[in-house]
């Protein structure tokens, strides 16, 4: 069994690997993900855990069920860590691969329809998908690697026309950190959504400085539905405080031009940010949201997530 713990789901992660380990005795379980690659010693010591795997993980997991299956020594995997003799053993993985489109589809054939929702959907059939890597921005929260990797807009597609006619999926979600590095990267994904002719609706993660009108309508033609924008914070200086590159003005003109496009527009703020020292200030995103008047907001904490600036600061 493999699990994808992040930092702020382990211990409920690891509640269902005790479960699950408890239901089926003996069952093999791996994890990785971001956590993992943060505190790769300590993922080797989880209770219930047989391996763990930092840094991506397709070709070591690969590498480590064939190990499995053939009764061959897997300790020497690139990326791999396990306990050892009392001890944790962590190997350094491999680079990063460059070419995403090297990769196979996830295997969709046993997902319910219905078991999945994200805020903004149309209640269709749906699933999520992941168009690239990492982020070139370096937002002061953030602990997502800034070595941004894109598969092609060709693979992309071929994703969702397979999806779409194969197993009848209707709505789709990119969970990319950053789906609109730059408004091109959109148009073009758009455009080849547009010449396959796909009847599909579709949501992504967005930055408002990168929001054209040109961009915003040809992925509304194309069957955008939603954009989750990052806005964060209230001011200027806020902003700042957490390098972004974005500033309010660019906030204010994303949220608009997205309403008027029709593509329902949802805001992402923290609550905590540094500039923010009193409850006065934190509740002065009230008014700025609803000035924004987005269709739906995610409010979260300023969290010192593993390998982000803050938590070096922190540290």
């Amino acid at each position: 069994m493999g699990v994808t713990p992040n930092t702020h789901n382990l211990v409920n992660v690891l509640n269902v690997i005790r479960a699950v380990k408890l239901r089926v005795p003996g069952i093999f379980v791996v994890i990785g993900g971001s956590h993992v690659t943060a505190f790769p010693d300590e993922a080797a010591c989880f209770p219930g855990i047989d391996a763990a795997i930092c840094g991506d993980g397709e070709t070591p997991l690969l590498s480590l069920l064939d190990y499995l299956e053939q009764g061959r020594e897997w300790a020497g995997i690139p990326g791999l860590c396990r306990m050892e003799k009392g001890r944790a053993r962590v190997n350094p993985p491999d680079a990063p691969a460059d070419d995403l489109d090297i990769f196979p589809f996830p295997d969709r054939e046993s997902l319910a329809p219905g078991d999945y929702h994200t805020p903004g959907m149309k209640m269709a059939r749906a699933t999520t998908l992941i168009s690239s890597r990492g982020c070139p921005f370096k937002c002061d929260f953030c602990s997502v690697p800034h070595r941004y990797r894109t598969r092609s807009a060709g693979n992309i597609v071929d994703e969702l026309e397979l999806c779409a006619g194969r197993y009848g999926i209707q709505e789709f979600h990119f969970v990319d950190d950053l789906f609109n590095p730059t408004p091109e990267r959109v148009i073009e994904i758009s455009e080849r959504i547009l010449e396959r002719k796909l009847d599909i609706a579709w949501g992504f993660k967005a930055a408002c400085f990168a929001i054209t009108e040109p961009m915003l309508a040809i992925a509304r033609r194309a069957g955008c539905v939603r954009i989750h924008y990052g806005v964060e914070t209230w001011s200027d200086s806020g902003l700042e405080a957490l390098n972004k590159k974005t500033r309010v003005h660019h906030i204010r003109d994303a949220f608009e031009k997205t309403r008027k496009a029709g593509i329902r527009a949802i805001a992402y703020m923290i609550a905590g940010c540094p500039r923010e020292k009193t409850v006065r200030d934190v509740m002065a995103a009230v008014p700025f949201v609803k000035s924004l008047k987005p269709d739906y907001v995610v409010f979260s904490l300023y969290t010192p997530y593993p390998d982000a600036p803050i938590f070096k600061q922190g540290v």
